[in-house]
C-alpha cells in the first residue's frame, strides 16, 4: 500500500466525532489525519476537497464522523483504489449500518486526490438534492470518470449517535431510502422495545412523512426538534460519549453480534456507456447494482419496489400535467 494517503475526518455534530479520530489515527500507513466542518453539508464537501488537493497526497480518504473504522480498514481501501484505472475517481466501502442493520455503503470513499480539481466545480448548489456527495460524483462520471463499490468492511456506521443526530438520520433515510422503508421500519418495532434509538427513529419517520417535505441534510436545521419528542418518550439526551471503550477490539464485537457480512464482490458504478447516460442506462444500471448487493432472493422484492416507484413518479408526472396546480408542494 502507498504512504501517500491522509484521511479528512467530516466532522458536524456526531457523538463520536472524537472516537472517530482515534481510531483513524491508528490506522495503517497514515501519516495525516485532518478534520474540516462547514454547513450546509455542500461547504462541508468543498472545505473537504480543497483540504485534499492542499495537502498533496496522492490518496484522500474521507471519512465522517460517525463510521468507526475497524483496524486496517484505511489501507485495505486504500489498495483496493490502487488497483483501478487512472481514469477512475474514487472507491468506497462497506460499513455495518445501524439504523438498516444492513452492510451498505455509507461514511466512507477514498479519492483520486488529482481529481477533486475537477469536483469542485461539481458540487451542487445548497438544498438542490439530499445527496450531494453523490450527486458530484455522478457528474464526475459524466465527465469520464467512474467510481467502484467494494466488497471489503470497512467498520460501524451511525452506532453510538446522540437522540438527536438518530431523529434526523431517520428522517433523511425516509426519504433517500424509500425503496427499504418496510424493511426498516419493521427492523425498528422489532427492536425498538430493547434500544431507544429505534423508538426515536420511528417517531422521526412518522413526523417527516406527515410534514410531506422534503428532509435537508445539514445538522442544525433538526436542531431542537427532538426535544419535545424526548420529553413525551420519556428519554433525556444522551451524554458525551466516553471514548475509552470504543477501540478496534469494540467494533469487531459489535460486528460478530450481528453476523457476518454478505458476500460482494464489487461492481463499477455511475460508468456508462455516453457521458450523459439515458433512462434505460441508469436503471439498468441500478438493477445491476441492487443484485449485486442483496443477492439473488432479496432482489425480486426489491425489484418489485424499484418497479412500483417509478410507476407512482409517472403517475404523479401525469397527475400534474392534467391539474398544473395540483402540486400540492410536495417537492418543497
Amino acid at each position: 500500500m502507498s504512504d501517500d494517503a491522509l484521511i479528512i475526518i467530516r466532522k458536524t455534530s456526531e457523538r463520536t466525532f472524537q472516537a472517530c479520530q482515534k481510531l483513524a489515527q491508528r490506522q495503517e500507513g497514515i501519516q495525516t489525519v485532518k478534520v474540516v466542518s462547514g454547513i450546509p453539508f455542500e461547504t462541508c464537501l468543498r472545505n473537504c476537497y480543497q483540504e485534499a488537493i492542499q495537502s498533496g497526497h496522492r490518496w484522500t480518504m474521507t471519512l465522517d464522523a460517525d463510521v468507526l473504522l475497524r483496524d486496517g480498514a484505511a489501507a485495505a481501501l486504500i489498495r483496493e483504489a490502487e488497483k483501478l484505472p487512472k481514469s477512475f475517481a474514487q472507491v468506497e466501502g462497506r460499513v455495518l449500518d445501524k439504523l438498516t442493520g444492513t452492510y451498505r455503503f455509507a461514511g466512507n470513499r477514498v479519492y483520486r486526490t488529482a481529481l477533486l480539481e475537477k469536483a469542485l466545480d461539481l458540487i451542487p448548489e445548497p438544498g438542490t438534492t439530499v445527496r450531494p456527495e453523490t450527486e458530484t460524483i455522478r457528474r464526475l462520471n459524466r465527465m469520464g470518470h467512474p467510481s467502484r463499490q467494494a466488497g471489503i468492511v470497512m467498520g460501524l456506521h451511525d452506532f453510538e449517535q446522540s437522540f438527536e443526530d438518530i431523529y434526523r438520520k431517520a428522517c433523511l433515510h425516509s426519504y433517500k431510502h424509500r425503496i427499504m422503508l418496510s424493511e426498516m421500519l419493521e427492523y425498528w418495532e422489532k427492536h425498538a422495545s430493547e434500544d431507544s434509538d429505534y423508538l426515536v427513529a420511528i417517531h422521526a419517520f412518522c413526523e417527516q412523512l406527515l410534514s410531506l417535505k422534503r428532509p435537508v441534510p445539514s445538522a442544525p436545521s433538526f436542531s431542537g426538534q427532538t426535544q419535545p419528542l424526548l420529553e413525551t418518550l420519556g428519554l433525556t439526551e444522551k451524554p458525551g460519549l466516553d471514548t475509552s471503550g470504543i477501540s478496534f477490539q469494540f467494533v469487531e464485537s459489535v460486528m460478530s453480534q450481528a453476523g457476518k457480512a454478505p458476500v460482494f464482490a464489487g461492481i463499477d458504478y455511475y460508468r456508462y456507456r455516453s457521458p450523459v447516460p439515458t433512462r434505460r442506462e441508469k436503471l439498468t444500471t441500478r438493477i445491476k447494482r441492487v443484485y449485486a448487493k442483496h443477492g439473488f432472493w432479496r432482489f425480486f422484492p426489491i425489484l418489485a419496489g424499484i418497479v412500483l416507484e417509478r410507476c407512482g413518479k409517472w403517475l404523479l408526472e401525469r397527475f400534474r400535467r392534467i391539474v398544473p396546480e395540483a402540486d400540492m408542494d410536495l417537492e418543497s
